[in-house]
């Protein structure tokens, strides 16, 4: 009998919430400026324009200035030449992961030599580096390769060869004497990639990602729409806005410019785009029960079947979260007793 009743609550609230969800599709289809009004108040969490410019500024002057005073090195150049030309970020991207221009070994010069401080790393040491070039042929084939403007690579080749004068290199103890191996070294060195990934944040703009990466839902609690994960409103996950979006690129030209409408207006057609796309979603349609975890999906939106299918993969700490993210207490008890049922 108990089984018959957790699968009626489930199909029941599944059919009413789809509803739901559908209705206010419709509504957002009929009253655009409405939703607009909604995400320019609170898209931010309720922060003013002002307020996330001044952030974004804010953080990129900060970064620059951490650089700048770590390694000596002033990177305003690479952020204002990608702010003028984003379409070059992607470029940059590949660039910075990809293997690095060839060291040239007759300029490198050493400095001292210590031990690592890791003790797993007793056969290596810690050599400075004093100064190195790259290998003039090895410049211009980056140049063909990337069509990146000369200029530009010349001040991330700068920037890479500040935080390599600044860290080092590790190196086998018998290699310390070996310029074509601390070349090597120079070019490859996981450290430096390390570190010229923050580079890599500021020339693609995600500095500002806080105030940036979004996700937008609906609660069918509240029916209305909501710009941050509260707890015990059954939220479906509508739009999320990505740093790796072309809608953070003009998110960026929108803070340069001082207007934010363009891209306000694209958040209300990411919205409305997300409703179409849950709509278009049936009762025999399952979620990924990881959503339901993340609190993307309500568990109101799952089928026992679903449920039972997937939740064996599933820990208490799992369920816990599910059950935080959940309104009513009969789909909490439909949900306990479905995992019960699983490890039986």
């Amino acid at each position: 009998m108990s089984e018959i009743v957790t699968k009626e609550i489930g199909v029941n609230q599944i059919s009413n919430s789809f509803k739901k969800v559908k209705d206010y599709y419709l509504y957002s289809l009929e009253n655009g400026e409405s939703i607009l009004k909604k995400v320019e108040d609170e898209l931010f969490d309720g922060y003013s324009f002002q307020e996330v410019k001044d952030y974004y500024k804010k953080k990129t002057i900060e970064m620059i200035d951490d650089f700048k005073n770590e390694y000596g090195y002033d990177c305003t150049k690479i952020c204002e030449y990608i702010y003028n030309n984003p379409n070059l970020a992607e470029k940059i991207n590949d660039f910075l992961y990809q293997k690095m221009p060839s060291i040239d070994p007759s300029t490198v010069i050493t400095g001292q030599v210590r031990s690592c401080e890791y003790s797993y790393s007793t056969p290596y040491r810690m050599i400075e580096i004093i100064d190195f070039e790259y290998e003039t042929n090895s410049l211009a084939e980056v140049n063909l390769r990337k069509n990146i403007p000369s200029e530009l690579i010349k001040d991330i080749l700068g920037f890479y060869k500040s935080v390599i004068l600044y860290f080092g290199v590790q190196i086998h103890e018998n290699d310390i004497n070996n310029l074509e191996k601390i070349s090597e070294k120079i070019q490859e060195s996981w450290k430096v990639r390390s570190d010229i990934n923050n580079l890599k944040n500021i020339v693609c703009g995600k500095f500002s990602e806080k105030v940036y990466k979004q996700k937008v839902y609906f609660s069918l609690l509240k029916n209305k729409l909501v710009f941050s994960q509260t707890k015990c409103e059954d939220l479906l996950l509508i739009a999320e806005l990505k740093t790796n979006t072309k809608g953070f690129e003009l998110f960026n030209t929108c803070v340069q410019k001082d207007d934010m409408k363009d891209y306000y207006d694209y958040v209300v057609k990411r919205i409305i785009s997300g409703f179409k796309r849950q709509t278009s979603k049936t009762i025999a349609s399952e979620y990924n029960f990881s959503l339901a975890v993340k609190g993307d999906v309500p568990i109101c939106l799952y089928t026992d079947d679903g449920i039972l299918s997937q939740i064996k993969n599933y820990n208490l700490n799992d369920i816990k979260s599910i059950v935080e993210n959940t309104s009513d207490p009969n789909q909490v008890k439909r949900l306990v007793k479905l995992w019960q049922d699983s490890i039986i």
